[in-house]
């Protein structure tokens, strides 16, 4: 077995003793406030979750029920406005039953369905012609048909908020006030914010039409600039969260509660039930998986730039330029803006990549592409994890042994983590205990610190 230091070792040790419980009981409860209509189902067969707080907004449900053919028609009649509940009841692997004392986790969502072909999934010579088109189940044998149907969930936050679309001219205004402004007019009474790096105060700050919420805080970015390291945001439950994606510092967080990600020697550890506990408020997980790591600092300086140079079109506009004695433009040095990352990874030594941004008065463009690629970028494997865990854009702490076999750690921020269901069947034989295998994706400090500098 590969050797551990003694510090990772007294942490794991920490971690897998009295560890939480993370099987799961599933039931799920579609309703429809409109109509009455009401109907338990036990039999699932995947329930995956993705939170992809890098690429979108909004957590991924992907359902796996298995009905039977009157509930599948009724579910269909009434799929608009149809809600779905999901319990998730926590599972005593030990015990074969349910841990009654703790709290189940309790997801409402909105749920939608794709009409199935139904001659690909039942056996059609004992239907009707009727039945093919989904209207009538009165016979005992369409009764006891069975069918395989894909269900999608979404937040109602997220549902809700999708298609408003707004626009306006705010005066007088900060970053932060714009944000909180649009937060309230997509329905958040609640936002969990990281302050803006951009403190300027806008005496008139334009929001052209048609801004939903997936392109308004984008387009504040790249035309204001909200945060010098990226932007991030996620809609998590019925509350919204605004952060800077690449930013490694732990203070530059909307929350107090880290994720402390362990990284254990392969091929040990093998079997437990959990690999995860909460110590003091922070979630602490062993990853008994690979860890694959990237250093993306020498490929993106290469061949992205290091040193990015701009004009300022509000300079640039405002004065004119002056003809010397041998005839040379001579341009303010106002009207160039040069920032630069040291590139400590290059393959010439102090060698400058040069890349030009056209004209804009936004820093934060350049600033926050460098950030990008000031970094590792990790995934690793959570066996038997624990869903919403993990808050969008946390901060991280990753602990492990570095090739020396000393014990070593490194800040960052999450950047996704990928639910998949693994089922097995339950002692009743009428429902699936559920566990999840999730992958968690980071972006962490470099091997080799870089100096970002404005010239």
């Amino acid at each position: 077995m590969q050797r551990v230091s003694k510090r990772l070792e007294s942490e794991i040790a920490r971690v897998l003793t009295d560890s939480e419980y993370t099987a799961y009981m599933p039931k799920l409860v579609f309703h429809n406030p409109n109509t009455g209509y009401k109907q338990t189902i036990t039999r699932i067969n995947a329930f995956d979750i993705d939170q992809d707080f890098l690429e979108t907004y909004m957590t991924k449900y992907a359902l796996n029920i298995t009905v039977t053919y009157p509930q599948y028609l009724m579910l269909q009649k009434n799929l608009q406005g149809l809600e779905c509940t999901v319990i998730l009841y926590q599972y005593s692997a030990k015990l074969a039953e349910d841990v009654l004392t703790l709290p189940p986790i309790i997801l409402k969502t909105k749920a939608m369905m794709d009409r199935i072909d139904l001659s690909k999934q039942v056996n059609t010579k004992s239907l009707g012609s009727e039945d093919i088109v989904g209207t009538n189940a009165d016979s005992p044998a369409q009764a006891e048909l069975t069918m395989k149907v894909p269900v999608y969930l979404i937040d109602p936050a997220a549902y809700d908020t999708r298609h408003i679309q707004i626009n306006a001219i705010l005066h007088d205004v900060t970053m932060e006030d714009v944000l909180h402004w649009a937060a309230y007019q997509f329905g958040f009474t609640r936002v969990n914010m990281v302050k803006p790096t951009n403190t300027i105060k806008y005496s008139n700050l334009v929001i052209p039409p048609m801004q939903s919420i997936a392109t308004l805080f984008p387009y504040l970015q790249q035309t204001f600039g909200i945060y010098s390291k990226g932007l991030g945001f996620f809609i998590w439950g019925t509350e919204i969260c605004i952060y800077p994606q690449y930013d490694r510092d732990l203070s530059h967080t909307y929350t107090s509660i880290f994720a402390h990600l362990i990284h254990a020697p392969k091929g040990s550890y093998h079997g437990l039930d959990s690999y995860s506990k909460v110590i003091d408020g922070d979630q602490w997980v062993v990853s008994i998986t690979d860890a694959n790591v990237e250093d993306a600092s020498t490929k993106g300086i290469e061949n992205r730039g290091n040193v990015h140079v701009s004009t300022n079109p509000d300079n640039s506009l405002d004065y004119g330029v002056t003809i010397n004695e041998d005839g040379n433009v001579e341009r303010s040095k106002d009207f160039i803006t040069v920032i630069q990352n040291t590139n400590n990874n290059s393959v010439s030594e102090k060698s400058q990549v040069l890349k030009y941004e056209g004209m804009h008065s936004n820093i934060y463009l350049s600033t926050s592409e460098m950030a990008a690629y000031d970094g590792v970028y990790m995934n690793m494997g959570w066996v038997n994890a624990k869903p919403f865990s993990i808050l969008p854009g946390q901060g991280i702490q990753y602990h492990y042994d570095d090739k020396n076999d000393n014990f070593a750690v490194k800040n960052g921020r999450i950047l996704k983590a990928s639910y998949t269901s693994v089922m097995r069947a339950s002692g009743n034989g009428e429902s699936n205990i559920i566990s999840f295998m999730c992958t968690l994706y980071a972006f962490l400090d470099p091997d080799v610190q870089q100096d970002t500098t404005l010239v």
